[in-house]
């Protein structure tokens, strides 16, 4: 079971992942992906719809999408209704709210709020076993909790090893705030990591390159220039703009 949402990138229509969810896959390209099912269905909903598809065969180039995408929400019209293979099952509902409750995008009162819907409309969903199971799994150290949240990806999903433990010091550091020093030979992934780690959190990533640094002040901070009236203006370097907002910087060949 697995949940993809269509989107828009720049003007292609394609599907991703839902962020989160249990089985954590790995991201989903339209161009290389088949469908065994109908994949009309996808466009006969607004563009963000989330659906659910039963089994993903997985392959080198290609993967398949096996059964017809059945759509279960968009943003709050929550689909039961539908007729046909595209008429979301008891699982798939279950599965769509089991995720809204771990996966923390969607608040705790709306999910028993849109499962409460799914119930008036038919559908059997055990509400309060599935909260309690969840508070239940909740409970345990913080990298248990992190792990759950965030799993580290295997390395079929993404090319390359990736350490358990390194991956659960590096998200925690980024839930607290905390700066990593990632130390090794070029070549080993210490980039790549770091954009994976971003991915999982959704967080943006900007990199700064350090090895071209000669002047740290001008580089990082920025420089004065003369404007049209021949007054001195500051212009802000790039790197400003990085750590004011939300995300992950990354300063690349620091050593340097």
């Amino acid at each position: 079971m697995y949940l993809i949402q269509t989107t828009l990138k720049g003007t292609q229509f394609t599907i991703e992942f839902v962020k989160n969810q249990a089985n954590n896959p790995v991201a989903v390209d339209l161009a290389t992906t088949t469908f065994v099912g109908d994949s009309k269905v996808l466009t006969k909903f607004p563009i963000g719809t989330i659906f659910a598809v039963s089994d993903i065969s997985w392959g080198d180039l290609v993967c398949k999408i096996m059964g017809t995408p059945r759509a279960v929400m968009h943003e709050d019209n929550l689909y039961g209704s539908i007729k046909g293979d595209a008429c979301p099952t008891n699982e798939d509902v279950n599965y769509a709210f089991e995720w809204m409750i771990a996966s923390n995008i969607i608040k705790r009162d709306i999910a028993i709020e849109y499962a409460t819907k799914w119930i008036e409309m038919g559908y059997q969903i055990d509400i309060e076993a599935k909260c309690k199971a969840f508070v239940e799994n909740e409970s345990g150290t913080l990298r248990d909790r992190i792990m759950r949240m965030y799993p580290c990806p295997s390395e079929q999903d993404t090319g390359f090893y990736i350490d358990a433990d390194m991956w659960y010091l590096l998200i925690r550091n980024v839930i607290r705030g905390e700066n990593s020093l990632l130390i090794g030979p070029t070549g080993s992934g210490k980039t790549e990591l770091v954009s994976h780690i971003a991915r999982a959190m959704e967080k943006p990533l900007s990199i700064q390159d350090m090895g071209t640094v000669q002047d740290a002040q001008s580089a990082l901070l920025g420089v004065h220039r003369l404007n049209k009236e021949g007054h001195s203006d500051f212009d802000y370097a790039p790197f400003v703009g990085h750590i004011q907002r939300e995300g992950i910087v990354l300063l690349d060949e620091l050593n340097r």
